[in-house]
Protein backbone atom coordinates (compact mmCIF):
# COMPACT_ATOMS: atom_id res chain seq x y z
CA UNK A 1 0.00 0.00 0.00
CA UNK A 2 2.63 2.44 1.12
CA UNK A 3 6.73 2.62 0.28
CA UNK A 4 8.88 0.16 1.93
CA UNK A 5 10.79 3.26 3.20
CA UNK A 6 7.37 4.13 5.33
CA UNK A 7 7.65 3.44 8.78
CA UNK A 8 4.35 1.14 9.11
CA UNK A 9 2.52 1.93 12.61
CA UNK A 10 -0.89 1.63 13.45
CA UNK A 11 -3.26 3.59 15.91
CA UNK A 12 -4.68 7.12 16.61
CA UNK A 13 -1.21 8.05 18.66
CA UNK A 14 2.32 7.44 17.33
CA UNK A 15 4.89 8.28 19.31
CA UNK A 16 8.60 8.60 17.82
CA UNK A 17 11.92 8.78 19.26
CA UNK A 18 14.64 11.21 17.84
CA UNK A 19 18.16 11.37 17.27
CA UNK A 20 20.34 13.65 19.15
CA UNK A 21 20.56 16.84 16.63
CA UNK A 22 17.26 16.44 15.02
CA UNK A 23 16.75 19.86 14.15
CA UNK A 24 20.04 20.30 12.17
CA UNK A 25 19.18 18.51 9.14
CA UNK A 26 15.60 18.43 10.28
CA UNK A 27 12.94 18.50 6.48
CA UNK A 28 9.56 17.34 7.42
CA UNK A 29 7.60 14.45 8.03
CA UNK A 30 5.24 12.35 5.95
CA UNK A 31 2.58 11.05 7.84
CA UNK A 32 0.20 7.97 6.59
CA UNK A 33 -3.39 7.52 7.58
CA UNK A 34 -6.10 6.04 6.31
CA UNK A 35 -9.54 7.09 5.86
CA UNK A 36 -12.79 5.00 6.67
CA UNK A 37 -15.68 6.32 5.06
CA UNK A 38 -16.92 9.92 3.75
CA UNK A 39 -20.61 9.74 3.39
CA UNK A 40 -20.61 13.11 4.98
CA UNK A 41 -20.48 16.36 2.91
CA UNK A 42 -16.23 16.81 3.83
CA UNK A 43 -13.95 15.19 6.23
CA UNK A 44 -11.02 16.15 7.72
CA UNK A 45 -7.98 14.35 9.04
CA UNK A 46 -6.59 16.51 12.23
CA UNK A 47 -3.16 16.01 13.28
CA UNK A 48 -1.74 17.61 16.41
CA UNK A 49 2.08 16.83 18.11
CA UNK A 50 2.88 16.91 21.84
CA UNK A 51 6.08 20.01 20.90
CA UNK A 52 3.47 22.71 19.83
CA UNK A 53 -0.32 23.27 19.72
CA UNK A 54 -0.65 23.18 15.87
CA UNK A 55 -3.17 21.44 14.77
CA UNK A 56 -2.91 19.98 10.78
CA UNK A 57 -6.23 20.12 9.13
CA UNK A 58 -6.71 18.16 5.85
CA UNK A 59 -9.37 17.90 4.33
CA UNK A 60 -11.54 17.28 1.08
CA UNK A 61 -15.36 17.45 -0.16
CA UNK A 62 -16.60 14.61 -1.02
CA UNK A 63 -19.88 15.59 -2.49
CA UNK A 64 -19.94 14.91 -6.55
CA UNK A 65 -18.13 11.66 -5.99
CA UNK A 66 -18.83 8.22 -5.49
CA UNK A 67 -18.39 7.77 -1.40
CA UNK A 68 -16.87 4.39 -1.95
CA UNK A 69 -14.32 5.52 -3.78
CA UNK A 70 -13.20 7.62 -0.47
CA UNK A 71 -14.03 3.95 2.03
CA UNK A 72 -11.18 2.71 3.49
CA UNK A 73 -8.50 5.55 1.53
CA UNK A 74 -5.04 5.71 2.24
CA UNK A 75 -3.32 8.95 2.57
CA UNK A 76 0.01 10.42 2.74
CA UNK A 77 0.24 13.91 4.26
CA UNK A 78 3.64 15.61 4.04
CA UNK A 79 4.35 18.31 6.55
CA UNK A 80 7.62 20.78 5.94
CA UNK A 81 8.97 21.54 9.32
CA UNK A 82 8.12 25.07 9.27
CA UNK A 83 4.56 23.75 10.36
CA UNK A 84 5.90 22.70 13.72
CA UNK A 85 8.43 22.89 16.38
CA UNK A 86 11.34 20.52 17.28
CA UNK A 87 14.80 21.71 18.81
CA UNK A 88 17.28 19.69 19.78
CA UNK A 89 16.29 19.40 23.41
CA UNK A 90 13.28 17.21 22.12
CA UNK A 91 13.87 13.33 22.82
CA UNK A 92 10.71 12.17 21.29
CA UNK A 93 7.15 13.55 19.00
CA UNK A 94 4.22 12.36 19.47
CA UNK A 95 1.21 12.74 16.74
CA UNK A 96 -2.53 12.40 17.33
CA UNK A 97 -4.88 11.86 14.64
CA UNK A 98 -8.78 12.72 14.76
CA UNK A 99 -11.41 12.48 11.70
CA UNK A 100 -13.36 14.80 11.35
CA UNK A 101 -16.90 14.59 9.01
CA UNK A 102 -19.50 17.23 8.36
CA UNK A 103 -22.94 16.70 6.82
CA UNK A 104 -25.87 18.95 7.68
CA UNK A 105 -24.06 22.03 9.43
CA UNK A 106 -23.22 19.08 12.10
CA UNK A 107 -19.86 18.50 13.10
CA UNK A 108 -18.63 15.11 14.25
CA UNK A 109 -15.49 14.03 15.68
CA UNK A 110 -14.23 10.34 16.16
CA UNK A 111 -10.54 8.64 16.71
CA UNK A 112 -7.96 8.43 13.22
CA UNK A 113 -5.92 6.23 12.09
CA UNK A 114 -2.58 6.78 11.44
CA UNK A 115 -0.90 4.02 9.12
CA UNK A 116 2.92 5.10 8.90
CA UNK A 117 5.46 7.41 9.00
CA UNK A 118 8.67 8.70 7.45
CA UNK A 119 11.18 12.00 8.66
CA UNK A 120 12.55 13.38 5.99
CA UNK A 121 16.31 14.98 6.23
CA UNK A 122 18.23 16.45 3.97
CA UNK A 123 19.90 14.25 2.00
CA UNK A 124 17.09 11.70 2.52
CA UNK A 125 16.95 9.45 -0.21
CA UNK A 126 13.92 7.13 -0.54
CA UNK A 127 13.09 5.11 -3.55
CA UNK A 128 9.86 6.10 -4.70
CA UNK A 129 9.73 2.87 -6.76
CA UNK A 130 9.63 0.94 -3.96
CA UNK A 131 5.98 -0.21 -3.29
Amino acid sequence: MFPEWINQSRGSTVSLDLPPNVSHNFLGIILCSRIWSSDKESYSVNVKTNTNDCVWRHGLPSWNTNPDDYTDTPRMILEPRTVFSITDSDESIEFTASMESRENNTVSTESGEITGFHLLYKGDECDSTAV
